[in-house]
C-alpha cells in the first residue's frame, strides 16, 4: 500500500493514536480503509515519498511497517484528559532514538537503527502499538536480514545493544555459551511471559514434599517415647530424678514427631535458581550503574529483583536448605506444574542466543545494535572471507570461533569487534610469498611517527575500519618488514550512510581540450556545481558523501606506506552499482576508490572485491612492474630508508639539493616586520637567530598536491616572490630575484590549516593569517634557521622531474653556489 499519509489506531473506547510524518497537514489526508486495527488515510496529493509500508510477511516482522530517518508524529486524539493519555517508545531515555515531547503527542526519529519498536501509553500499559522500523538505504528483507544472519552465524552477541530503541528475535543455541546480557533478555522474557508470581502460586498449590520424622524432648508422659530412647535411654533423656519408690525416671525424653517437610531436591533447587536470577540482575545493575542509557534495563532488572526477593521472603522457604547437588533427573522438576517452567528457564540459561526471523513458539527479543555499526561488522567478515577463500589457509586460527582474537566483550553486557592494533589475523599467500594481516579498527599515530621514521601518521591519529598490511613472508613479523621499508597499506571504510558515492568519482572523464586548458579547467558543469552546493547542506545533516571520499585521500597522505584507501558502501535496490577505483598512475596502485556491497547483492559486490584484492597481491609480488613508482609515493614528504640504508646514509656528505620555493609579499613583510628574517646585511650580522615557518599546499579539496621525490634531501631553503610555476628548471637555467640569505631546513611536516595557524602563532606569539584566510585543508610546513647572507642567484645543476609536480610546490635543484 503506498501513499499512507496517517495511521491510527484505537487506545480505548474515546481515545486513539494518529502516526504521522511530523510535517504532514492533518486537513489533506481522506479516510482509506481499515486493516485489523489500524485505520489508514490517504493524501489528497501525491507523496514524493512512501511514509508507512503495512504488508504481512512469513517472516516474525510487524505487518505496519515505519521508515528509518523519517520524523514522525505520534499524536493522540480523544474526548477528554488527553495529557493522562502519554504516549512512550521503548528505550527512548537513551541517546539513540530524536524525541521530543509535547502535552499529547511526541515527535520522533529513528536513525541508523533497524528492527522491531512499540508504542506504549502512560495509563494504560497493556495497550501497545508495534511496529517495524525499516530501511530507505537497503532492502529490508534481502538486506538487513541476510546482514543479521551472517553476522548471527559467527556470533549472535555481536547484535545486540542493552539500550537500543529497536529489537529483534532470538531463540536458543545450544552450541554456545551465553553472556550476561544474553542471560537477562532470556531471564526478562521468562519473568514477564510467565509471570513468576503465578508460577510459585503452582508450586505452594502443590509443593514437593516428604514425610519428615524428628526428635524432641518433651515431659515423661506427654508423649510416645520414641525407639531411640529404649535403644539409648540415657543419651535420648535428661533430669532423672528419684522417686519415693526408689526407681528413677527422666523428667524429658524424646518423642518422635512426624511432618510434613518442604526441605526436599527440587524446593532446594528452586531457591537456587531464584537467587541465581537474582544475582544475574545484580550484575546487569553493577554493569549500567553510571550508564544513562541504560535506564529502561536497570527499571527492568530491579523490578525482576523486587519479585524475587518478595517470593523468598515467603514462609515457604523458611526450612529449605542450600542446594547440595544438582538434581537432574528429577521427576518433580521435569513435570509437576510451576517447577518445569523454572527448572527449563534455569537450564536454558547458559545457551547462547540465535536469531531468529521465523516465527516460533520459544523468541526472546533483544535490543539490536546500530545498523551502521552491524554494516561494519558484516564487511569485516566479508573481507575475513575473501583474504581467507584467497589464500586457502589461516595461520594461528581456530575453527570454531577464528575471529575470537577481534572480539571484546570487557563490559560483560555487549559484545563488539575489539578496536586497536591487537585486533589482527594472518594469512599466509604461499604462492604469491606474501603474508597478509587483517585488522579492525587499527590506530596510527602521530606519536608512531615522531619516534620513528618507518610507520604511523604525519598528522592526526587516524583509525580506518579495516586495514590490510602486505609484506613479503620472508620476514616473520611485520615490524620486521616496517623497518625494511617493505610493507603497505590498504584501508577500507564502511559507509552506510551513502547510497551512490561513485558520483563523485570520475563523474566526467572526458579529456581536456589541451589548446584551452585553463579555460577548461575554469568551467564547472550545472551537475557538479549543484553536487557542491548540496556538499554544504549534507554535511550539516549528517549524510556528508564528498568528505568521505576526501579522507580516504587523506589516508593515503597521512599513514605512512599507504598504496591505498577504499570506500565500502551499501548502494541502493537497484542492483545496478558500479564499482569504480582512481590510480594515481596506470596501475592498481595508488589509489582510490568505492566499492558497493551489501547483503542482498552480495555476490557481485563481494566478486568486484575479491577480484581487486587478488589485483593487489598479484601486484605486489612482482618485482618489477615500475616498483620505483609505488615506492615513491609511499615515501611522499619525508622518505624512511631501511635501517641498513640509512645508517650508509649518515655517514655520508650532506646533500647538496635545495629547495626553492615561493612567499607571498604579505607573509615575507609580516616576518621582516617582527625580525625573524633579516632585513640586511647588517642585520643578519647583528647575531639575531632568525627562525620562522615556509609552508605550501598539500591537499586542497580533495586534490593532492604531488612533492618533487628528493624533497627529503632538501637540506636549504631559498624563497622568492617572482612567481615560479612558469620557471623551465633545466640544466643550467640561473634562479635569480631570490632572497639574499638562505636556510636550513629543520624540518617537514604534514599539518591541517587549523594546526598551522596554531603553530605560527605559538613561534611568532602573534597571529598570523593571510588577508583571504587559509585555503588548503592541509599544508606542509618546514621550519627553518637562516644560516648564511648572499645576494648572488643559484643556478641548477640537475633539475629532473621539476615540471611535472605540482605548480604550486617548491622547485627542488642541486645548487652550484
Amino acid at each position: 500500500m503506498k501513499n499512507i499519509a496517517a495511521v491510527s489506531c484505537k487506545i480505548d473506547k474515546t481515545h486513539s493514536a494518529w502516526i504521522f510524518p511530523s510535517d504532514t497537514n492533518l486537513n489533506e489526508v481522506d479516510f482509506a480503509e481499515t486493516k485489523d486495527r489500524f485505520d489508514f488515510y490517504i493524501s489528497r496529493k501525491q507523496l514524493s515519498k512512501t511514509f508507512f509500508e503495512y504488508k504481512q510477511s512469513d517472516l516474525n516482522i510487524n505487518s505496519l511497517r515505519l521508515k528509518e530517518t523519517v520524523r514522525y508524529c505520534c499524536k493522540i486524539a480523544g474526548s477528554t484528559k488527553l495529557s493522562e493519555i502519554v504516549p512512550h517508545i521503548t528505550n527512548e531515555y537513551n541517546r539513540l532514538i530524536k524525541l521530543e515531547r509535547e502535552n499529547d503527542r511526541i515527535i520522533f526519529q529513528f536513525i541508523n537503527y533497524l528492527g522491531k519498536s512499540y508504542i506504549y501509553f502512560e495509563n494504560n500499559k497493556s495497550k501497545k502499538i508495534d511496529f517495524e522500523v525499516v530501511p530507505d538505504k537497503i532492502n529490508y528483507e534481502e538486506d538487513y536480514i541476510q546482514l543479521t544472519k551472517a553476522i548471527a552465524n559467527e556470533c549472535s552477541a555481536l547484535l545486540l545493544d542493552y539500550s537500543s530503541p529497536t529489537s529483534l528475535t532470538f531463540s536458543q543455541d545450544s552450541s554456545r555459551k551465553s553472556s550476561i546480557l544474553e542471560q537477562f533478555i532470556f531471564l526478562r522474557t521468562f519473568c514477564y511471559s510467565d509471570n513468576l508470581e503465578s508460577l510459585f502460586a503452582s508450586i505452594k498449590r502443590n509443593p514437593d514434599r516428604i514425610l519428615a520424622k524428628e526428635e524432641e524432648m518433651k515431659p515423661f508422659g506427654s508423649g510416645i517415647p520414641s525407639n531411640k530412647f529404649y535403644s539409648s535411654p540415657f543419651a535420648n533423656s535428661r533430669c532423672w530424678t528419684k522417686t519415693k519408690s526408689g526407681n528413677y525416671v527422666p523428667s524429658e525424653i524424646s518423642v518422635s514427631r512426624k511432618y510434613d517437610s518442604f526441605d526436599t531436591s527440587a524446593n532446594r533447587f528452586i531457591k537456587f535458581a531464584l537467587l541465581t536470577f537474582s544475582e544475574i540482575c545484580g550484575k546487569v545493575l553493577e554493569k549500567v550503574e553510571f550508564d544513562n542509557s541504560g535506564k529502561e534495563l536497570k527499571l527492568e532488572a530491579q523490578k525482576i529483583i523486587s519479585t524475587i526477593d518478595e517470593i523468598l521472603c515467603d514462609s515457604f522457604f523458611d526450612d529449605i536448605n542450600e542446594l547440595d547437588f544438582f538434581p537432574a533427573n528429577n521427576q518433580i522438576l521435569e513435570k509437576r506444574e510451576g517447577y518445569s517452567q523454572i527448572f527449563n528457564a534455569f537450564s536454558m540459561m547458559d545457551l547462547a542466543l540465535q536469531l531468529s526471523w521465523k516465527g516460533k513458539d520459544d523468541i526472546y527479543l533483544g535490543e539490536s545494535k546500530n545498523t551502521a555499526l552491524l554494516y561494519e561488522y558484516w564487511l569485516f567478515f566479508e573481507l575475513r572471507k575473501i583474504l581467507r577463500e584467497l589464500s586457502g589457509k589461516e595461520k594461528n586460527t581456530e575453527e570454531l570461533e577464528p575471529f575470537r582474537q577481534f572480539v571484546n566483550d570487557t563490559n560483560g553486557l555487549t559484545i563488539s569487534l575489539q578496536q586497536g592494533n591487537t585486533s589482527v589475523q594472518t594469512f599466509l599467500f604461499e604462492k604469491q610469498n606474501l603474508t597478509v594481516n587483517l585488522y579492525y579498527n587499527r590506530t596510527f599515530l602521530p606519536t608512531q611517527f615522531s619516534t620513528s621514521v618507518y610507520w604511523g601518521s604525519y598528522s592526526r591519529p587516524f583509525r580506518p575500519d579495516y586495514t590490510i598490511a602486505v609484506f613479503p613472508n620472508k620476514y616473520k613479523k611485520e615490524n620486521d618488514a616496517i623497518k625494511e621499508g617493505d610493507v603497505s597499506y590498504i584501508h577500507f571504510d564502511a559507509k552506510y550512510r551513502i547510497q551512490d558515492l561513485t558520483q563523485f568519482i570520475n563523474s566526467d572523464k572526458k579529456m581536456p581540450d589541451t589548446e584551452n586548458f585553463e579555460s577548461d579547467i575554469s568551467k564547472i558543469s550545472e551537475k557538479e556545481s549543484e553536487e557542491l552546493a548540496q556538499e554544504k547542506n549534507d554535511s550539516v545533516v549528517n549524510t556528508y558523501k564528498r568528505g568521505d571520499l576526501l579522507k580516504m585521500h587523506t589516508y593515503n597522505d597521512a599513514i605512512r606506506r599507504t598504496v591505498g584507501s577504499y570506500v565500502l558502501y551499501p548502494g541502493n535496490n537497484s542492483k545496478e552499482n558500479k564499482n569504480e577505483q582512481t590510480s594515481v598512475y596506470d596501475e592498481i596502485l595508488p589509489g582510490v576508490g568505492a566499492f558497493a556491497i551489501r547483503p542482498g547483492n552480495k555476490n557481485a559486490g563481494q566478486k568486484a572485491l575479491k577480484e581487486f584484492i587478488s589485483a593487489i597481491l598479484e601486484f605486489k609480488a612482482k618485482e618489477s612492474s615500475r616498483q620505483y613508482r609505488k615506492e615513491y609515493f609511499e615515501n611522499i614528504v619525508i622518505r624512511s630508508p631501511s635501517e641498513e640504508k640509512a645508517a650508509v646514509i649518515s655517514k655520508q656528505q650532506k646533500s647538496e639539493y635545495q629547495m626553492i620555493g615561493f612567499i607571498r609579499n604579505e607573509y615575507l613583510n609580516f616576518l621582516k616586520a617582527n625580525g625573524f628574517i633579516p632585513n640586511s646585511l647588517d642585520d643578519f650580522m647583528s647575531g639575531k637567530n632568525f627562525c620562522f615557518y615556509f609552508y605550501f599546499y598539500a591537499i586542497k579539496n580533495g586534490k593532492v598536491y604531488t612533492l618533487h621525490k628528493e624533497t627529503n634531501k632538501a637540506k636549504y631553503l631559498r624563497l622568492t616572490t617572482t612567481d615560479i610555476r612558469n620557471c623551465k628548471t633545466e640544466l643550467g637555467f640561473v634562479f635569480n630575484h631570490l632572497e639574499p640569505w638562505e636556510a636550513e631546513i629543520e624540518s617537514i611536516e604534514l599539518v591541517s590549516k587549523d594546526v598551522l595557524a596554531k603553530k605560527l602563532s605559538l613561534l611568532y606569539r602573534k597571529d598570523f593569517s593571510p588577508a583571504n584566510g587559509f585555503h588548503a585543508d592541509y599544508y606542509y610546513l618546514a621550519k627553518a634557521k637562516i644560516t648564511r647572507y648572499f645576494e648572488s642567484g643559484i643556478t641548477a645543476v640537475c633539475a629532473e622531474e621539476n615540471d611535472d609536480i605540482s605548480v604550486y610546490s617548491p622547485k627542488i635543484i642541486e645548487r652550484i653556489l
